[in-house]
């Protein structure tokens, strides 16, 4: 492509982006993105000016071209790696922007995800409630019955937490850890083309839906979803984010298009990465509801359900919504 051609094509381009950092250097903050640019806007201009800037180099334009496309790479590159622009600005705008807006994006993966874990984990609920039996052809009498002594009500006393602060924080980390484990596994097992996922999400599921039918059975309810039904809303939910990230690997090797497989799954992992850690921090919310709310002895079963209630409302709502209208141009 001739210069000029290729000048004509993306000046307004370049300078709209020369304004936006005229506009953040003079305000020297990470709110300083004019109105009508997002965190997520200046990533991607950000990364289509340090092309042209490597295309103009390969293809011998003229200096003063290259120049000036190297002086906005620069400053797209300290805007970007400021110290100022990572923290509450960044840690906000990823909630409520790039994090839902993300998994938006993989919505066809999402749905497989919540059809493969929410599906098999209620149609294996619902196959226990109308054959009881079969709940011990997945699991061993010896689960079910230790589970059964967790939630009979005649052991009610020692349900939930009467513990003191220091033993409610060492579970908040077995709970981290426990919770973070299953989702990063799900996610890193995509690697064996989403085989590895599919099973894993499948295997939670089942064994999810067969122990809540079976609680059902045994008519625990009362001292069971009480319990589960406020800390569930995070991390049942993250365990599907979880899903949707690992299959995405799993695609990214299985149709890698014009890229190969290796350089398709990085490609892949740095699209999927707010999800991710998005994730991450699902889980984290998790395993603080379920240590110092869900087991606490001291809340009705009404109030735990109403806050259970709240808690996936809430989570629907803001995938369905944050951050629309803020992602784009």
């Amino acid at each position: 492509m001739k210069q000029q051609t290729f000048e004509r094509l993306h000046a307004k381009f370049w300078d709209d982006f020369e304004s936006m950092l005229e506009v953040y250097n003079k305000k020297g903050t990470s709110s300083g993105y004019s109105a009508n640019y997002s965190h997520e806007r200046f990533i991607n201009d950000y990364r289509l000016i340090c092309q042209h800037y490597s295309l103009s180099k390969s293809r011998a334009y003229s200096n003063n071209l290259i120049g000036r496309l190297h002086s906005l790479a620069m400053g797209g590159h300290q805007v970007l790696y400021k110290r100022d622009n990572i923290p509450l600005g960044r840690i906000l705008h990823f909630i409520t922007t790039e994090f839902p807006c993300a998994v938006r994006r993989e919505y066809k993966l999402m749905i497989v995800s919540i059809l493969l874990f929410f599906g098999v984990m209620f149609a294996s609920a619902s196959l226990i409630v109308a054959k009881p039996d079969l709940a011990y052809s997945v699991v061993s009498e010896y689960q079910l019955k230790g589970i059964e002594n967790m939630y009979d009500p005649g052991e009610r006393k020692n349900i939930g937490r009467k513990r003191d602060s220091d033993s409610d924080i060492l579970m908040f980390g077995f709970y981290i850890r426990n919770n973070t484990g299953i989702g990063l596994g799900t996610f890193a097992s995509g690697i064996i083309f989403g085989v590895g996922t599919i099973f894993i999400l499948l295997f939670n599921a089942i064994f999810i839906g067969v122990i809540s039918g079976h609680i059902i059975n045994v008519g625990f309810i009362d001292t069971f979803f009480p319990f589960v039904v406020g800390h569930g809303s995070f991390e049942l939910t993250a365990i599907a984010l979880a899903g949707c990230a690992g299959l995405k690997l799993g695609m990214a090797l299985l149709n890698p298009g014009r890229y190969s497989r290796f350089d398709s799954v990085k490609r892949s992992a740095l699209h999927i990465m707010p999800i991710v850690i998005g994730m991450m921090g699902m889980f984290i919310i998790a395993a603080f509801i379920e240590a110092f709310w869900s087991s606490s002895t001291f809340l009705s079963n009404e109030t735990k359900y109403i806050t259970g209630a709240i808690l996936w409302t809430f989570v629907i709502i803001y995938f369905l919504f944050s951050g629309r209208g803020r992602a784009h141009r």
